[in-house]
């Protein structure tokens, strides 16, 4: 299922107030926790490795590439 832009925005929304408000000492263990849990969800090695690979490049790559 792909989200629109509306939703996906969203979702970002909320994934950046719950990481500030976990707290600068917390926010790491979240957003990796996070990212376990979702890879339940995805289900597919590669496709999370791709991702993590992806999600490491600086953003102004992922704009242009």
């Amino acid at each position: 299922m792909n989200m629109t832009p509306d939703q996906l925005d969203s979702v970002y929304i909320t994934l950046c107030e719950t990481a500030d408000s976990a707290g600068e000492a917390d926010e790491s263990e979240f957003l990796t926790r996070l990212v376990l849990l979702l890879a339940l969800d995805v289900g597919d090695p590669e496709v999370i490795r791709r991702r993590i690979n992806e999600a490491r490049m600086p953003v102004a790559a992922r704009r242009t590439g």
